[in-house]
């Protein structure tokens, strides 16, 4: 009686220990976010908040995609000199560190800002604006000691 007692206590014991380990572990598939449309006027200052990123990579033969747990530091981006010679970008990443890069305006419409950020080597970062529904995706690939890396933000934006 007791050893089947103890052996009922090990299995239910080794089933919650994997049910943590995999539930844990394992990556989302889909992660939403409410949004409610924002008309940016593009006149001042914009800035982004993505909270969630995809990444992908290509090493030996094989390709990854990885939609990770949403940011405990959301990416947050703010753009400024958008109607000037030399607009930049100040962000600060996941990890709290500041950058401020310039960046280079490609696209203004009615309907959305596009600039790129970089030169290809090693990164490039297409940041794009939609001016009507108040949101902003970031696409940044580069190349890391040789392996090709992609990361995919969408968040939100506020101008002011």
């Amino acid at each position: 009686m007791k050893k089947n007692i103890a052996l009922i206590i090990l299995v239910v014991l080794a089933m919650v220990l994997a049910w943590f380990v995999f539930s844990s572990s394992s990556p989302a598939t889909s992660v939403n976010q409410l949004h409610y449309d924002t008309t940016l006027s593009a006149s001042g200052n914009i800035t982004c908040t993505y909270p969630q990123v995809l990444h992908a990579s290509y090493q030996s033969g094989e390709i990854t995609h990885e939609l990770p747990k949403p940011e405990t530091n959301p990416i947050i981006m703010t753009f400024s000199g958008i109607n000037s010679e030399t607009p930049k970008v100040q962000f600060i990443d996941a990890t709290q560190t500041i950058s401020e890069v310039p960046i280079v305006k490609v696209v203004d419409t009615a309907e959305k800002l596009m600039f790129i950020e970089g030169n290809g080597d090693p990164y490039m970062t297409v940041h794009t604006i939609y001016k009507n529904a108040g949101v902003g995706t970031y696409e940044k690939s580069m190349s890391l000691l040789g392996i090709p890396v992609g990361t995919i933000g969408m968040g939100s934006c506020v101008d002011y």
